[in-house]
């Protein structure tokens, strides 16, 4: 089945040829002429950001076709407004893919073609959650040590109240993103900011014998929908300030 996103595109940026510039950045002159055996940190950082944008947010506007498991065509992808504005080619897609610290992005080969996706941070529609991570089930011998989201100060009387809502808002991403370690451990590479305030800390088997859906990517992030697009608080054990260790 494919997917081409949905609503959710015009709430994260503006599509037009301007609002792209805006976003990414155009690529100058001198980006163009760096070769992709030496891609500058500044072009690799606008890849990155033009990448994540059309994967995770921006299909529809773009009109890429993604497949069930968030899959796209890379010949497809370097023919969107958003990355042939940067005129990318396919080797600097390898090379920002292969770089990128967090593992945001996962390249496959079928049959000679290349295909890319984005491993987690969807705000798309139509994505099959099952296909694309590993499902977490209650009897799972494998489970995280923890489940932690780690969030800011001026959310907390929020989080206290209404729970965890995916992206902070209903429907604005397609799950609420944890930790399955403590923070600051350093086999963690993606599913938090650096400068984020307080932990959240979950009952993982709780909510997952209560069947709400738990998933893992593959650059270790935990994922859930939640109930109705949030975890309610009840499942919160506690809640931990970053800085000073203070349960709050």
């Amino acid at each position: 089945a494919l997917c081409t996103g949905g609503s959710n595109d015009e709430a994260w940026a503006d599509v037009t040829q301007a609002g792209l510039a805006r976003e990414v950045g155009t690529a100058s002159t001198k980006d163009k002429e760096v070769s992709s055996s030496s891609l500058t940190q500044q072009r690799q950082t606008r890849l990155s950001k033009a990448l994540t944008f059309v994967l995770r947010h921006g299909a529809a506007s773009q009109h890429l076709e993604l497949d069930s498991e968030g899959y796209a065509n890379v010949i497809d992808v370097l023919d969107t407004p958003a990355i042939s504005l940067l005129h990318a080619t396919k080797e600097e897609i390898e090379i920002v893919t292969q770089r990128d610290a967090k593992q945001r992005f996962e390249l496959l080969q079928v049959s000679g073609l290349a295909f890319i996706r984005a491993l987690q941070g969807h705000s798309m529609p139509g994505l099959d959650d099952t296909a694309m991570h590993r499902k977490l089930e209650p009897n799972d011998s494998q489970l995280p040590s923890h489940c932690i989201h780690c969030s800011y100060h001026k959310h907390l009387r929020s989080i206290q109240r209404r729970g965890l809502l995916a992206g902070g808002l209903p429907g604005h991403r397609n799950h609420v993103h944890f930790l399955p370690r403590e923070p600051g451990d350093r086999s963690i590479i993606s599913g938090t900011r650096d400068d984020c305030e307080i932990a959240i800390y979950v009952d993982l088997p709780r909510a997952l014998s209560d069947g709400i859906p738990l998933y893992l990517s593959r650059n270790q992030v935990l994922l859930s929908p939640g109930v109705n697009g949030g975890i309610p608080s009840t499942y919160i054990l506690k809640i931990v300030d970053l800085h000073t260790g203070r349960s709050l």
